[in-house]
């Protein structure tokens, strides 16, 4: 069957589904499979009948990520989008022991396939890449192998105003120009207050680093912190340090409607 949320329904096994229940209105309907391309149909008008689908299987993207000495890199976020846009143009996966990936279910057309070290994984200080113009076909795979850039560090210490060392500070940097936006990198500032960001493109101008702690009720020193940004910062920088003001401030008041109702 065909998965959906929301107001959800299976198939049955002749491909029939009914949504029912809803109110008079115009409707977004999406049918979800693990075998076939996620579709959509966008103003289908309520009470009615005839929303047909017609599901494809899609193509596969499929190659290797590999280091700038030519060997694989396991652990990679893959992912590729339809360039230009449609529907269910997306694709994402990791990379094997080898390097390899495999991604599925992708319509047909042509797509942008970039690498990322993907969310809370370790940093392996490489810059992660991109390749446009990749045609992928109907029930064909199409190959593309990426080579990942060799990176440079921004490193640097964060502080309080009173030059105490912070540990635990996350730290997150983007590169600032439209073309290279998807490059980040992220690290944590241990005891000393010291970071390393791993994997900066020393290709692009500059990266907007932020430097937080998150304050759940205050962490490690009971101390709440403001956040600093800095941004345009060069990769040939050779010290970044940051200072984080204590956050004691507050601002109340009250929020009421025209007629003076809370």
């Amino acid at each position: 069957g065909y998965y959906g949320w929301g107001n959800s329904y299976i198939t049955d096994w002749n491909g029939q589904y009914a949504i029912k229940n809803l109110p008079a209105g115009k409707y977004t309907v999406s049918i979800y499979s693990a075998d076939y391309v996620r579709t959509s149909r966008w103003g289908v008008q309520a009470p009615s009948s005839g929303a047909d689908f017609v599901l494809s299987r899609g193509g596969r993207i499929v190659g290797k990520v590999k280091a700038p000495d030519g060997g694989g890199v396991s652990g990679m976020w893959v992912y590729a989008y339809a360039d230009p846009w449609r529907d269910g143009g997306w694709a994402w996966g990791y990379t094997g022991a080898d390097g390899s990936y495999t991604l599925t279910r992708v319509p047909a057309g042509s797509y942008v396939v970039r690498t990322s070290m993907g969310w809370g994984a370790t940093d392996k200080g490489y810059v992660p890449v991109s390749v446009r113009g990749v045609v992928v076909a109907e029930d064909q795979n199409t190959t593309a192998d990426l080579t990942l850039k060799t990176g440079v560090t921004i490193s640097g210490k964060v502080t309080d105003e009173a030059g105490q060392a912070i540990g635990g500070v996350s730290l997150w940097g983007n590169a600032n120009d439209s073309d290279s936006w998807w490059l980040y990198s992220s690290a944590l500032s241990v005891d000393n207050g010291s970071y390393t960001l791993k994997g900066i493109s020393p290709d692009v101008d500059g990266y907007d680093i932020t430097a937080y702690k998150w304050s759940w009720g205050g962490q490690g020193d009971g101390k709440k912190y403001g956040r600093q940004v800095k941004y345009a910062v060069s990769p040939k920088s050779a010290s970044v340090d940051f200072v984080l003001p204590i956050a004691d401030g507050s601002v109340s008041g009250k929020v009421v409607d025209a007629k003076g109702n809370p």
